[in-house]
C-alpha cells in the first residue's frame, strides 16, 4: 500500500452509516437518494448475505465507496453465491489517487470470506479498461439492446416535465399494472427456464421480493410472463421462455404493453447467447450495450458461462 492510501480510514458499510453512501450520490452523481431507497438497494438479505462494501474516509469526509450485491445464479438445478459490482463511486476531490483499485481488492478478499464465487458487472466503456488493467477483470462481449418506438402521446415523460403529474402518472400505471400482475408466491411464480446450456441468475421468490417495488412488476401480459420496470420507457428485465414461432407476437405484446402504459420506447437488453437474442435478432437490429465483465473468485463456475439479461443489472 502506498503512503498516500494510508491516511484513508476503511469502513464497512452498515444501516448506521448509509448517510455516506446519500453523500457521495449527492456529490458524485448530483443524485438525491433516501435512506430507505438505499436500504432497499443494499438490503440483499433474500441472498443470505447483506452489506459487502468499504467506505474510504479522510477524517470525516467520505472519499470513496466500492461494494457488491450478493446474488444467487444456478444452473444443473444447484445454487451458487455470487455477486455483481455496483455503486463505485469516487468523490471529485479524490480521483485518480488510487482509492478505486485499493477498495476493489479489499472487496475481493471479503467476498472469499463470504463463499462468493464470482463477481461481474456491466461497468461502462470508459470504466472497463481500469477494471481490466488494475482488478484483471475479463470480459465476454457486451449486452445486446433492443429498442422499440411505440407510436402513442407519451404519458410517461409527462412527469419529467412536471412533478405534479408524478402521483397522476403512478396512480394510473399501478391501476393498468394491476389486471396482469402475478402474485409473488412460491406457487405462482412462472419458472425462467434457460433451454440453452449456460448458467443463470436464479429468478424465484427471493428474487423478486428483493426486486419488488419502484415501479418493478412480475406480469402476464398477452400469454407471455415478463418482468418489467416502467421508467419513464418501458424496461423488459426478463422473458419466460416460448417457441420460436410466436416470436412476432411478442414483439406485438411488448409493443401493445408499452402503448397501453403510455411509454413510447421499450428496451429488451441480453446477453448473445440468451435464447432470446437467437430469437430476435432477426427481426430487429440490436444495439451494442454494456461490456459484460467479471473475476472469478473460485474455479466453480466460469463467467463466459452465464447468460444475462436486463434483470441481472443492479440499475433495474
Amino acid at each position: 500500500m502506498s503512503e498516500d492510501l494510508k491516511k484513508y480510514k476503511l469502513v464497512k458499510i452498515n444501516p448506521d452509516n448509509y448517510q455516506f453512501i446519500q453523500q457521495l450520490y449527492k456529490d458524485c452523481f448530483n443524485l438525491k437518494q433516501t435512506i430507505a431507497e438505499i436500504e432497499e438497494k443494499y438490503n440483499t438479505s433474500e441472498f443470505n448475505i447483506r452489506d459487502i462494501g468499504f467506505l474510504a474516509f479522510d477524517g470525516n469526509q467520505p472519499a470513496a465507496y466500492y461494494g457488491i450485491f450478493p446474488i444467487v445464479a444456478e444452473y444443473n438445478g444447484q445454487d451458487f453465491q455470487i455477486a455483481q459490482t455496483g455503486d463505485v463511486m469516487t468523490s471529485p476531490n479524490y480521483r485518480k489517487k488510487g482509492l478505486f483499485t485499493f477498495l476493489a481488492k479489499k472487496i475481493h478478499l471479503l467476498a472469499k470470506e463470504y463463499g462468493i464465487e464470482l463477481i461481474y458487472g456491466f461497468p461502462n466503456k470508459n470504466s472497463t479498461p481500469g477494471f481490466k488493467r488494475n482488478l484483471e477483470w475479463q470480459f465476454y462481449g457486451t449486452l445486446q439492446n433492443f429498442n422499440f418506438k411505440i407510436d402513442v402521446f407519451p404519458f410517461s415523460e409527462l412527469e419529467i416535465k412536471s412533478r405534479f403529474f408524478k402521483p397522476f402518472y403512478s396512480f394510473l400505471l399501478k391501476r393498468k399494472v394491476s389486471k396482469y400482475q402475478i402474485p409473488l408466491s412460491e406457487t405462482e411464480i412462472p419458472t425462467f427456464n434457460n433451454p440453452t446450456n449456460y448458467i443463470k441468475i436464479k429468478k424465484d421468490i427471493h428474487f423478486f421480493k428483493y426486486k419488488s417495488g419502484r415501479r418493478r412488476y412480475l406480469i402476464k401480459y398477452r400469454g407471455f410472463e415478463l418482468f418489467i420496470k416502467v421508467n419513464v420507457n418501458l424496461q423488459i428485465g426478463d422473458v419466460v421462455f416460448f417457441d420460436k414461432d410466436k416470436t412476432d407476437q411478442f414483439i406485438d405484446a411488448i409493443q401493445e404493453l408499452a402503448k397501453e402504459l403510455g411509454c413510447r420506447s421499450a428496451m429488451l437488453a441480453v446477453s448473445p447467447n440468451h435464447w432470446l437474442f437467437d430469437y430476435l435478432k432477426g427481426k430487429i437490429n440490436p444495439e451494442e450495450g454494456l461490456p459484460i465483465g467479471g473475476i472469478e473468485l473460485s474455479d466453480v463456475i466460469s463467467l463466459k458461462n452465464f447468460a444475462f439479461t436486463f434483470a441481472d443489472h443492479d440499475i433495474f
